[in-house]
């Protein structure tokens, strides 16, 4: 029997949703994975961790990755519209510089990451953000490459992501503040 409850850990809840998404039965992806189904149904409750590399199959498997598919929203004559889509050019930008020092010093901007997260839960005590300080818990403990897809992707999940990313305060106040600047100036990516 599975288990649908919002209180397994974030890569459950990521593997389950996945299989459910393809339409796939625990036992249809136990086999397409080379797993059993019982070790599967214990991944997707949480009493079992997977190794990083049977993630990453099971995930395979179904179609999909860390950063879900999907595509940006349409660009129209709206202002609202156009206003979300420059704060979404603007925190892709942001977002590409982080990526940059996170590739120059990976152990110090993972190390930072990790110590904001544990802020934002003490800061959200009533859990209000659990669910996505969860998927980032399980986010920053992966390679860069990988990191890199959710810092910079386009997707819906990616930019409700970066609402929450653990990466702020990354980059000093003055780089940040520079980024800014030149992203209104240029209106583009500026980094």
């Amino acid at each position: 029997m599975e288990s649908h409850s919002n209180d397994r850990p974030a890569g459950a809840r990521l593997l389950a949703g996945a299989r459910r998404r393809a339409g796939l039965s625990q036992r249809e992806l136990a086999v397409r994975a080379g797993t059993s189904r019982g070790t599967l149904a214990e991944y997707e409750t949480g009493k079992r961790d997977p190794r990083l590399s049977t993630a990453l199959r099971l995930l395979r498997e179904c179609g999909a990755s860390l950063v879900e598919e999907g595509s940006a929203p349409a660009s129209t004559p709206d202002t609202r519209q156009a206003a979300r889509d420059r704060h979404e050019a603007r925190s892709i930008a942001l977002h590409a510089a982080i990526l940059d020092e996170l590739r120059r010093e990976p152990a110090t901007v993972l190390r930072r990451a990790r110590a904001t997260l544990d802020h934002f839960r003490a800061a959200h005590p009533d859990g209000s953000v659990s669910r996505r300080l969860d998927e980032w818990e399980l986010i920053v403990g992966l390679p860069v490459e990988i990191i890199a897809d959710v810092l910079v992707s386009p997707t819906p999940h990616a930019r409700e992501l970066r609402q929450t990313s653990p990466f702020a305060g990354v980059l000093p106040a003055k780089q940040r503040w520079d980024l800014y600047r030149r992203f209104r100036r240029d209106g583009r990516r500026a980094s």
